[in-house]
């Protein structure tokens, strides 16, 4: 594919070096110019490129929401780091407007390709040695920075939560400091289909990155524990559940160290099969539209200091439709409540021609049921 990278930062700067090195891809254009690769400070030059068939959207959050919705509406194949911007309304505007221009949009989540996910996916799935998977708890430890944990880490780790647990049902957090952006401590419980269960927690101050990963099965737990920002797969540990013994006392079935990987790699490659627009794309928009909504309702949670239902809304032409219209029609009832009276006083008090008013009422609604014909230009796909 011929590439334009778009942003500046550190992960978009280590998959470009990756990029250079990969036979099937070629980095076409850069911004802002990086200097071994062809660049332009002129966005609009750059997005103006000729033969541009896909765009890696990276840079500071606030900026990537704008880049990922121009990409996209280029028609490019787009892969755009996690998360793109402050919120959902990023993949969102791209959802909204995608049956135009048929962009592919791969969110950048690694982590579900992990060896030591892979393995726990494949041991508690169906006919797994394992048996279904009963709850989770996730544990980690990463440097201090500035941003909020919710946005990151935590909008990332969802994506493997759902992956093998299902999607979010209920969530509950608690951060510090207090308020919607914690930085230094993030506990969130998380409540799945079929009573499922989650925990994160996520602390910092140490000087790398550590995770634990447990995950409780009917038979079995599974113990993850690695360094998600290394090549280095970790170990990963069985224990065979006795219905009479503590768990901490869980009979060690097997410990094995795992084979490495790169998550910069595995996402190139994820990317360039997304490029064949016939095959299954995993991790597709849906997902990361899924992650950010869940790191959506923690914030919501840290907001008002209590657990929340998390409701699920499919974005499309059609259902935005449908609550433009339904806002409108509570319009138009509060007017027609509140204007009545005043037309049936207006003879009392000496002003017969509020009568007239009253034709706008039948005019009103009748434009109303007219304008629900324009849902049959809206693209059903």
């Amino acid at each position: 594919m011929k590439i334009v990278i778009l942003g500046e930062d550190s992960n978009t700067a280590e998959f470009a070096q990756y990029l250079k090195k990969d036979s099937r891809h070629q980095v076409v254009m850069t911004w802002p110019p990086s200097p071994d690769l062809p660049g332009n400070k002129d966005l609009e030059a750059v997005l103006a490129t000729s033969d541009i068939e896909a765009a890696l959207i990276g840079g500071p959050l606030e900026e990537r929401g704008e880049l990922l919705r121009r990409s996209a509406s280029q028609g490019w194949n787009c892969m755009c780091l996690h998360p793109p911007g402050l919120n959902t309304d990023p993949y969102y505007q791209v959802t909204l407007s995608n049956h135009e221009f048929r962009s592919v949009v791969t969110p950048d989540l690694p982590l579900r390709f992990h060896p030591g996910i892979q393995a726990i996916r494949q041991a508690t799935g169906t006919g797994g040695t394992a048996g279904p998977l009963r709850s989770i708890v996730l544990e980690i430890s990463s440097p201090f920075t500035k941003q909020s944990l919710v946005l990151n880490p935590f909008s990332k780790w969802v994506d493997v939560i759902r992956f093998l647990m299902g999607e979010v049902e209920n969530i509950a957090a608690m951060g510090f400091p207090a308020g919607t952006a914690p930085t230094e401590r993030f506990t969130a419980q998380l409540r799945g289909s079929g009573d499922r269960r989650a925990e994160v927690t996520i602390r910092t101050g140490v000087s790398e990155s550590w995770v634990k990963l447990t995950v409780t099965a009917r038979d079995q737990i599974l113990e993850l524990q690695c360094d998600p920002d290394s090549s280095e797969g970790g170990r990963l540990s069985s224990f065979q559940i006795e219905p009479d013994q503590p768990s901490d006392q869980s009979k060690v079935l097997k410990t094995e160290d795992l084979p490495s990987w790169n998550r910069h790699t595995v996402m190139i490659d994820q990317w360039t099969k997304a490029s064949d627009r016939t095959v299954a794309q995993a991790p597709g928009l849906l997902d990361g539209m899924r992650s950010m909504e869940v790191a959506e309702g923690a914030v919501r949670s840290l907001r008002r200091g209590r657990a929340l239902d998390l409701h699920y809304e499919e974005i499309s032409e059609a259902n935005n439709f449908k609550t433009i219209m339904t806002s409108v029609g509570c319009m138009m009832v509060v007017a027609i409540i509140f204007v009545l009276p005043m037309i049936l006083a207006g003879p009392a008090i000496g002003i017969p021609i509020t009568l007239y008013l009253g034709y706008l009422i039948p005019i009103s609604l009748a434009c109303f049921v007219a304008m629900q014909i324009l849902r049959l230009a809206i693209k059903s796909d």
